[in-house]
């Protein structure tokens, strides 16, 4: 009877170690595929940031190529009024010269080149209040709103520096 517990304990070991390598087994498949699953996830999120990051760049550059665009053409607009400006301007010095003997038409060709200029002058004026109210007054208003901040900081740091200075220490003589 002890011969054959012991072999119904050795055969019970057997399958429990047959059991354990099993599960030990499957348990070692399963780490295998999960740390496959993970670096297939892995790979796919970095290959989508890395797209998502191109995207980014290249809208970036439209972005700047765009804001290029249209500074040149807002700056071919000046340029446009001045050459108009510099036209008529030697379009007057041509008439003067041509009238410049008969007193009269001297006279006739100045009211009609200072109407001109008038009309002319009119768009650059315009533009400059344009320029002057969308680039400059924002400049000078955050300027402003700076400056604003830092001297009251700047003046509390110079009076309590002056509180320092002024300071008699006892055994000094200043």
């Amino acid at each position: 009877q002890a011969g054959a517990a012991k072999a119904a304990v050795d055969d019970a070991a057997a399958k429990a170690e047959a059991a354990a390598d099993a599960a030990g087994a499957q348990a070692r498949e399963a780490a295998a595929e999960a740390e496959a699953q993970v670096e297939a996830a892995e790979e796919a999120a970095k290959e989508q940031a890395e797209a998502a990051e191109e995207a980014a760049k290249e809208q970036a550059e439209a972005a700047e190529e765009a804001a290029k665009q249209a500074a040149w053409a807002k700056a071919w607009e000046y340029v446009k009024l001045a050459l108009v400006q510099i036209a008529t301007s030697l379009m007057a010095l041509l008439g003067l010269m041509v009238a410049k003997s008969p007193p009269n038409i001297a006279k006739a060709l100045n009211m009609v080149v200072g109407k001109i200029e008038a009309k002319i002058k009119q768009p650059p004026n315009a533009a400059a209040k344009k320029v002057s109210a969308e680039v400059i007054e924002p400049c000078v208003g955050a300027i402003k709103e700076k400056v604003a901040e830092i001297f009251p900081k700047f003046r509390a740091v110079l009076e309590a520096l002056l509180k320092v200075v002024s300071m008699k220490v006892p055994g000094l003589p200043f």
